[in-house]
């Protein structure tokens, strides 16, 4: 949660590859973590990245 967190600090402040950088830990310590996935393909500049983590989204059931 923590990362997730410094993700969404850096993301207030702009600071767009830090942003990125501390969702993908997020993403590495819960693969799981839907909402540091979308805000991961909000902040990417890698359009291959933002692609696969759309198509990734697409699965998740978010009625729970």
């Amino acid at each position: 949660m923590k990362a997730f967190e410094a993700g969404l600090d850096a993301r207030m402040r702009f600071y767009l590859f830090d942003s990125a950088a501390s969702f993908r830990k997020a993403l590495e310590l819960d693969p799981q973590f839907a909402a540091a996935r979308v805000q991961l393909a909000a902040v990417t500049t890698d359009g291959e990245e933002r692609k696969r983590l759309r198509q990734e989204l697409e699965g998740v059931d978010v009625s729970r």
